[in-house]
């Protein structure tokens, strides 16, 4: 659907509450083939049309800041996970909307969505890809989101030496993420989440985050299965003495040990944000807003923070966020999130 051409990313309530209706019901149609635990997790709120209304006001607040118009413009998504976003994205007005997250069962999952519905949505597409390896021609995209998704990248540097090269002259890329280390109050909710993803108890849930098992009992299975014949307190050790190991550093890390009985000298340490030991995502990575900003101004990029305290029920809301945020080297100490937006010289 095509916004006013006054502001661009402008819908009048009733146009952007039907969008919000075909989101809700493409998603409520596609979750009769079942989903699982994971998809609700993260898009519960899609099972409301009012929900869907506020999932895309969440979007459009984005772009508004970012005063980057979306119709009829190639973007990317990228940390796309179950690609509502995307799927968002393309509703709203994009003419193609490209997908990429490391987690190929996420992306299995939207394929199987759209394959399900009774008439094709084209526009769209997904690839199962690195941020920091991009297969794409330089100046493919006018615009980069990131939501909520730079916090597990392994490498931010090189994403936004991939974003310079891929944006067209003019393009903008967003960063939205609610890990916010120059708030002291979520900085110690970090350190404490980041120390139960590593070490457990498994089981459990903190702060919205369902841990079934502990990066150290994950990694202690991987471990058990490449080496069955270890007895299990050599297991127990392995994997206490290989934190932030993955892929094949972990396993040429236990070849080691069998050869020659060196144990590694990788315990985890508080305060240290944890791998996934299959593809070496950073778990919940908290940033300094503007550390990130001084890495990207070099790059070429032309860089704004803003703090954000609020969600996205509604315009009074909106333009609060939006006051605060003109005090944001101020008022990033204690907001909830942050949002960067890097224009492309």
């Amino acid at each position: 659907m095509k916004p006013g051409m006054n502001n661009p990313n402008k819908y009048t309530t009733l146009e952007l509450r039907r969008i919000a209706y075909l989101l809700h019901q493409l998603v409520k149609y596609a979750d009769l083939f079942g989903f699982g635990e994971d998809f609700d997790l993260y898009f519960k709120r899609l099972n409301s049309p009012k929900g869907a209304e506020i999932f895309l006001r969440h979007i459009l607040n984005l772009l508004r800041i970012a005063r980057a118009p979306i119709y009829g413009k190639s973007i990317l998504d990228a940390g796309c996970g179950f690609g509502m976003t995307s799927l968002a994205l393309r509703l709203l007005g994009a003419q193609r909307v490209v997908g990429i997250d490391l987690k190929r069962e996420r992306l299995d999952i939207f394929c199987r969505m759209l394959n399900s519905l009774p008439f094709a949505i084209d526009g769209i597409s997904m690839h199962n890809m690195s941020v920091t390896d991009m297969a794409f021609r330089d100046q493919s995209f006018d615009m980069i989101l990131v939501n909520e998704a730079i916090s597990h990248y392994n490498d931010v540097g090189r994403f936004f030496n991939e974003s310079q090269r891929i944006l067209t002259p003019g393009g903008v890329l967003i960063v939205s993420d609610g890990n916010n280390y120059s708030n002291p109050l979520l900085r110690r909710k970090n350190i404490k989440l980041w120390q139960t993803l590593e070490q457990g108890p498994d089981g459990i849930t903190v702060w919205g985050h369902r841990i079934e098992k502990s990066l150290k009992t994950q990694r202690g299975e991987i471990i058990a299965d490449f080496c069955p014949g270890l007895h299990k307190n050599e297991v127990d050790m392995l994997a206490a003495t290989t934190s932030g190991l993955y892929g094949t550093r972990l396993l040429d890390a236990v070849r080691r040990y069998v050869a020659t009985g060196k144990k590694p000298r990788q315990p985890y340490s508080r305060g240290r944000c944890p791998r996934n030991p299959v593809l070496g995502t950073l778990m919940e990575m908290a940033f300094d807003p503007y550390e990130l900003m001084r890495r990207m101004s070099p790059l070429g990029f032309d860089v704004r923070v803003h703090s954000h305290f609020f969600g996205a029920r509604g315009s009074l809301l909106y333009y609060f966020n939006r006051l605060l945020s003109y005090l944001s080297p101020v008022t990033i100490y204690g907001a909830r999130a942050f949002r960067i937006v890097a224009t492309k010289a």
